[in-house]
């Protein structure tokens, strides 16, 4: 059976761990979730953007050098004219500089920064324009999605951060707080905070409730 379904790579694979533990162990729970919605090789360098937005006041940011995965380069960092000015959310998933702009602004990166509105904020676009990116030496790519950043401000300090370990992967997994409030804020957009945490609660407690709650409480307004 196996024979006739592996192609490319089959001289590497080793066929038994597909079928080890089948019934028993169950390899979604390993599945890393991410934090924010946007290309995964740019979340080290998103924390670090959170992160550092608690110390500063963008305006005062003069020049931003972030340091990603070398691999990873051409894929969220070029050509840097046009990182610099998504007009879409899929360009603006994919662009280091727009992600990391936005989370020193705003600290924070979740759907609702991925709308038109935010790719014409004139503020927003000149922060994205004085943001750099060059191969991080440090990096734990391709294990995890390490970053980092140094912020230079208006008064010369420079601000420097390195996450190695990027929120949502290894010991930093989201726990069922970090994922409900992904939810929430995503769910946010289109239903009540009422409505949304109603899903939420039934959703948590799937195996106290038959499945027509969860129906109800979607249906909910």
């Amino acid at each position: 059976m196996f024979e006739t379904h592996f192609q490319a790579h089959a001289e590497g694979l080793d066929k038994m761990r597909l079928v080890s533990g089948l019934g028993t162990r169950w390899e979604l729970a390993e599945t890393a979730i991410k934090p924010y919605p946007v290309c995964h090789f740019i979340h080290g360098c998103a924390d670090a953007g959170i992160e550092i937005s608690r110390e500063i006041v963008a305006a005062d940011i003069v020049a931003v050098e972030a340091l990603l995965p070398e691999p990873t380069l051409h894929i969220v960092a070029l050509p840097h004219a046009a990182k610099i000015v998504p007009k879409t959310d899929y360009e603006a998933k994919f662009s280091a500089q727009f992600v990391i702009a936005t989370c020193l602004a705003r600290g924070r990166f979740g759907l609702a920064e991925l709308t038109e509105a935010a790719f014409a904020d004139p503020e927003l676009l000149a922060l994205t324009a004085r943001v750099t990116c060059k191969a991080d030496p440090d990096s734990a790519f391709p294990t995890y999605f390490s970053g980092g950043l140094i912020v230079t401000l208006a008064d010369g300090r420079q601000i420097r951060r390195h996450v190695r370990v990027n929120s949502g992967a290894g010991e930093r997994a989201l726990d069922v707080d970090g994922v409900s409030a992904k939810f929430m804020a995503c769910a946010a957009l289109s239903i009540s905070d009422a409505a949304a945490a109603r899903v939420r609660n039934v959703v948590l407690s799937l195996e106290q409730h038959p499945a027509a709650a969860l129906g109800a409480a979607l249906r909910a307004k």
